[in-house]
């Protein structure tokens, strides 16, 4: 590392005080950028897959898998809300933005969609049920069907089915 920030342009970039391996700062090591700057990096945005149609973030990705950047006031921002509300319109309160892709690194306003974050969380990869899934419960226990034997059918434990049964989860099904 020669010490120049690098976005390119010919500044020396600070001597770091801490070390952050989460930035990759090391104590007394020049750090890659002057804040702000890395929006301005030699491979800035995204580069687009033709298979897929995603819009692959290139610069920073947060410990979690999403991309973003540090804004000119210093602040953190996630690359693929600013992609959206750039491209759609601001995001409502109270909504989370759904990769539809299912990959985090994707910036493409038209893979993302703004949800609740149940709905988010229920179409997750980790996400045992489905709707379908869900109705199913339902109607087997309306049926007398013991919650026991509902459970170990999908893989979900008694206290889920029911939470189910009683409204308090799955409520929009």
């Amino acid at each position: 590392m020669n010490g120049l920030c690098q976005c390119g342009c010919g500044e020396l970039a600070p001597i770091s005080q801490k070390t952050r391996a989460y930035h990759g700062w090391v104590k007394g090591m020049p750090k890659s950028f002057i804040n702000g700057h890395q929006c301005r990096s030699r491979n800035p945005g995204h580069t687009v897959d033709p298979e897929t149609g995603c819009w692959n973030w290139n610069g920073f990705i947060f410990k979690e898998g999403y991309p973003g950047y540090m804004a000119h006031n210093g602040h953190p921002v996630r690359a693929h809300r600013a992609y959206y509300e750039k491209h759609k319109g601001p995001i409502l309160e109270g909504m989370t933005l759904d990769h539809l892709c299912r990959n985090r690194r994707c910036v493409n306003p038209d893979h993302l969609e703004p949800v609740t974050i149940a709905v988010n969380c229920r179409r997750g990869t980790g996400t045992k049920l489905t709707t379908e899934g869900v109705a199913e419960i339902i109607l087997s226990a309306e049926k007398g069907e013991k919650h026991g034997g509902i459970a170990q059918r999908h893989g979900v434990s008694r206290s889920m089915v029911g939470a189910i049964v009683t409204g308090k989860r799955w409520t929009a099904v």
